[in-house]
């Protein structure tokens, strides 16, 4: 049995799904090398290090060829069919998190999680099939927005929770939180148009993936995966770059979180306005890709001089600017220069092309800290920011003459 609700209030309920995926998964993820280190209270820091990379690397691992197939499913089985065995699969990851005591078992159930999430793929193409062309990028810069807000306020509970209680307690509010996602989703939402029918729901063939490889599409996947990989980058030692070099604690990272997440719940929505205004005039967007780059890359020289908790606050404001920007950017053309059919597995293989710029980012990052620390690894963020920024800039007449 469904209720049915307006077009609009599915779109919330979808939007407000999203914050909630987030806010559960983002009350630990910034707490792993913390949560390891109950585990391994005599391994060495490089250990710990490595350990917290692997348990950050196994979901994305696992989600960037698990991606793009539940998208394609969803093309013909609809999307919220994937959306309800994303929300059942995360409830339950969370739930058997609050019974494991081992790292190895922590490993298998990151691996599950990869493999059978992935909320905000499907989300992005449930809402594009709900509404049409003119409102696409707005809509997955809402999705930024909710994703920032869950982003904001996930670090700064689970900072809470950790700090006067457990991480247990935090798995156990993530699960009852994500069970009753699941029973609103299956009551409140009707399914998507099913795009593709007959014949072809059998066969997933890799012709269609290289429907998406024009040269308009290949810029803009590598712009997500160039982009992501320095984003996540510091994503494995962050906690600890709080707790050693700012001597700070648990709620002072959460902050740091949220004060760049903050910045993406305001500037993502504005900036897919823009967008959706601007879709023909590539040029203008590809100027202010290149202004986030550079203000991206300035808040990395900050975070690697800062002696004090302000100086963090204020790198994680700009940086926070930046990716309202390059969040959007590359998903919003995509959306704008697909056929109907194709734009849930666009958006599919696009959320895969993100995974697999965590997998690159988080690897090449805990190297780099092992080998050089905080400072070095942070300049070498700034660095690649500048790099991709000149190398997209002068790469910017693929985009420019794009005829798909």
């Amino acid at each position: 049995m469904t209720f049915k609700l307006s077009i609009n209030s599915q779109i919330r309920l979808v939007l407000f799904g999203e914050f909630l995926v987030i806010t559960c998964i983002s009350m630990t993820d910034p707490y792993w090398p913390l949560i390891l280190k109950l585990y391994l209270p005599e391994h060495s820091h490089s250990s710990l290090v490595l350990w917290s990379t692997v348990i950050y690397l196994a979901p994305f691992v696992a989600s960037v060829l698990a991606i793009p197939f539940w998208g394609y499913m969803g093309s013909f089985l609809g999307y919220k069919k994937m959306i309800i065995r994303c929300t059942v699969a995360l409830a339950i990851v969370q739930t058997l998190l609050i019974f494991t005591d081992h790292i190895v078992e922590i490993f298998v159930l990151r691996l599950v999680q990869g493999a059978f999430t992935g909320y905000t793929a499907v989300a992005q193409a449930f809402l594009v099939s709900k509404k049409p062309d003119g409102e696409h990028s707005f809509l997955i810069g809402k999705v930024q927005s909710m994703m920032a807000t869950g982003t904001i306020l996930g670090p700064v509970f689970g900072g809470f929770i950790s700090h006067y209680f457990n991480y247990y307690l935090i798995f156990t509010i993530a699960s009852v939180t994500l069970f009753l996602l699941t029973v609103a989703c299956v009551f409140f939402l009707s399914e998507s148009p099913l795009i593709n029918k007959g014949k072809d729901k059998a066969k997933l063939k890799f012709s269609v993936f290289l429907k998406l490889l024009t040269p308009f599409n290949s810029y803009c996947y590598l712009l997500v995966v160039s982009t992501k990989i320095l984003r996540r980058m510091s994503a494995s030692f962050f906690a600890l770059y709080v707790i050693d070099q700012l001597s700070g604690n648990n709620l002072q990272t959460g902050t740091l979180y949220a004060a760049m997440a903050a910045m993406v719940f305001l500037v993502a929505p504005i900036w897919g306005k823009v967008e959706d205004r601007h879709n023909k005039n590539v040029r203008y967007l590809i100027c202010g890709l290149v202004i986030a780059l550079f203000s991206a890359a300035a808040a990395q020289v900050i975070y690697g001089f800062a002696q004090n908790f302000a100086s963090a606050v204020c790198a994680s404001v700009l940086w926070g600017c930046a990716l309202g920007v390059t969040n959007t950017l590359p998903l919003s053309l995509l959306t704008h220069h697909q056929k109907a059919s194709m734009k849930g597995f666009a958006l599919s293989v696009g959320s895969s092309m993100n995974r697999l710029g965590n997998v690159f980012g988080i690897a090449l990052g805990g190297f780099l800290y092992c080998y050089f620390g905080f400072q070095a690894t942070f300049f070498s963020i700034g660095i690649g920011y500048l790099l991709i920024a000149f190398i997209f800039w002068c790469c910017r007449g693929v985009v420019l003459n794009n005829k798909d």
